[in-house]
């Protein structure tokens, strides 16, 4: 599920972006789109913490608050939101990259772009969506989930075990959890956190995972009998 955001005071115009979107999205991934007939009633969303999009799709001219005022009070409170920029001129290009947009378009290519670039931006956001952004010394780094075997918890340090060897990093191990269960990942054990894929074997008092025996606690093994995880 994608939710996009629509930001453009002249209706038809509105309209036409909206079933861009809406061709353009069909064939990916389910999704909901909401129109913002002005920057401020962004802002207004924003402020009342109405405002729960992934993508937004901003026209530049707009009366009162336009396109880039509305782009830096959305990154000023950091709200996090991608941007496509839509206008029908090339004067702020270079100013709405300032901005961290994704992309941005001219009116009189439309059509063409938006779709392009909207296929474009689920490529990458499913790519990301397989990623897990972590800080490791105050640089933000992508983790490869599909690469990683468990993660295995000391305090508030996380050590994850891939194929490319041990990452440490700063994080609790319950947020992980409800990051990753719907990625195929497997709570055992209060200190432990698996990747399913790599597991060859379960018992009531462990479990292997690319070769590594990882202990199975009471209370996750009781929760995985419950779900009907496994035959155990």
């Amino acid at each position: 599920m994608i939710k996009v955001g629509i930001c453009e005071d002249d209706k038809e115009q509105a309209m036409r972006i909206r079933e861009i979107a809406e061709r353009g999205l069909f064939k990916r991934t389910e999704y909901e789109i909401k129109c913002f007939s002005s920057g401020e009633e962004v802002i207004q969303a924003c402020e009342n913490g109405g405002f729960t999009v992934d993508l937004l799709l901003l026209d530049i001219h707009m009366q009162n608050v336009n396109g880039l005022q509305t782009a830096e009070y959305i990154r000023r409170h950091r709200i996090d939101v991608d941007i496509i920029f839509i206008t029908v001129s090339e004067k702020h290009v270079y100013e709405g990259y300032t901005y961290k947009a994704f992309s941005y378009i001219l009116k009189p290519a439309l059509k063409d772009r938006l779709e392009n670039e909207l296929e474009r931006y689920m490529d990458e956001r499913e790519s990301i969506s397989n990623c897990l952004q972590i800080s490791i010394n105050g640089t933000v780094e992508k983790l490869q989930l599909d690469k990683v075997y468990y993660f295995e918890s000391n305090a508030r340090k996380i050590t994850a075990y891939s194929n490319n060897g041990e990452i440490e990093f700063y994080n609790k191990l319950d947020s992980l959890t409800e990051l990753l269960v719907d990625k195929g990942y497997l709570r055992c054990h209060q200190s432990y956190l698996i990747n399913e894929r790599y597991m060859t074997s379960i018992s009531r008092e462990s479990l292997i995972v690319n070769g590594i025996k990882i202990p199975v606690s009471r209370k996750y093994y009781e929760q995985m009998k419950q779900n009907g995880r496994f035959d155990i």
